[in-house]
């Protein structure tokens, strides 16, 4: 395969990944506030009011059991497919055919949440043409297209490509899409 035809591959799955990416974002809440509206709605409480220390301590467990169920036990479940991934087509694997491990892809995503500004939100990134990011080298995974099969080696080190009109067009269309459904719900 040539170099221009591994490049644009990548391109398209990391264009692919950037969508489930923001998808995985948008449904993140549903994921942290969820198991609370299940809790209150098994217990019969009406309303939940919560202030002060316990409102940041029970944010937190919230937050992280969002987190780990999202991004853990959910990918571990479905077998490497996050919802966003689910719905592009893009399952994470690792690369020497091991089983994900619940762990490893929680601190997968918590290294990708850190070092986020990096890659600027995908507006300038750097990926090797396994389609690994650096944090999917530091946990050997990569994302696959949940037809293909995983590719074991690499012709070249690095691609970086600008994601910036990608990254610009999705930012516009959720600010529009926000308006027209504030707009909608007066």
């Amino acid at each position: 395969m040539s170099v221009g035809k591994i490049k644009k591959d990548i391109i398209r799955l990391t264009r692919r990944r950037l969508i489930a990416n923001y998808i995985n974002i948008l449904i993140a809440p549903f994921f942290i506030f969820a198991p609370m509206f299940l809790i209150m709605y098994i217990t019969d409480i009406e309303e939940f009011q919560y202030e002060g220390i316990i409102a940041l301590i029970l944010s937190v467990i919230l937050f992280t059991f969002g987190v780990i169920f999202q991004f853990g036990i959910f990918v571990i479940l479905t077998n490497g497919y996050t919802v966003g991934g689910f719905i592009m087509r893009l399952k994470v694997v690792k690369l020497n055919d091991e089983k994900l491990k619940l762990w490893e892809t929680v601190k997968r995503f918590l290294s990708a949440w850190n070092q986020v500004s990096k890659f600027t939100f995908y507006t300038h990134t750097k990926m090797n043409t396994l389609g690994q990011f650096y944090y999917d080298k530091e946990f050997n995974t990569t994302i696959i297209d949940s037809n293909s099969t995983i590719q074991k080696n690499s012709d070249i080190e690095d691609i970086e490509y600008n994601y910036a009109k990608e990254f610009l067009l999705i930012l516009t269309i959720f600010a529009i899409s926000s308006s027209i459904f504030n707009w909608l719900t007066r």
